[in-house]
């Protein structure tokens, strides 16, 4: 894969089973972003970099992915700081902090998928997540990481 990549990262968050919901079923579209980052292998791990722009703000926060193995970590650093971790099979905590205050997550990886081409990486992560030790929803997300020019919309 060239260094210069496209990210395209697309998550569905559903509530989970046991959690009150206050609106319709089908509002559960999933949220995509597209990013445009680095690419490159140090020590046998991968390491994708890129810069995104905080919803309703122009403060940037620039992220990592970080792949070892068959576990994905997602480092955050700026006005949102946060390190997930997803291990299959394993729950991992962290603190998420934000500009209006930190959460404590749980998340749990049932499953964390990759798919390899000469250009192209594709990641499916299945997680739990859990707020204050409360599963509070079900999530989805997937990643596609590909070289210039062989960027595809994941559907």
């Amino acid at each position: 894969m060239k260094e210069k990549v496209y990210i395209n990262i697309k998550g569905l968050q559903l509530a989970a089973q046991n959690v009150p919901r206050d609106y319709e079923e089908d509002e559960d579209d999933p949220v995509e972003v597209i990013n445009v980052g680095r690419y490159r292998i140090i020590n046998g791990k991968e390491y994708i970099k890129y810069d995104e722009v905080l919803e309703g703000t122009t403060k940037k926060c620039t992220s990592t992915i970080k792949i070892a193995g068959n576990s994905v970590e997602v480092t955050k650093k700026g006005p949102v700081t946060a390190h997930l971790s997803f291990v299959p099979g394993e729950k991992t905590m962290t603190f998420y902090e934000t500009p209006y205050g930190n959460i404590y997550l749980g998340i749990f990886s049932r499953s964390v998928d990759m798919q390899r081409t000469e250009d192209k990486l594709t990641i499916s992560i299945d997680y739990a997540l859990e707020l204050n030790y409360e599963q509070v929803s079900d999530c989805k997300v997937d990643i596609e990481i590909s070289s210039k020019g062989k960027f595809s919309l994941l559907s």
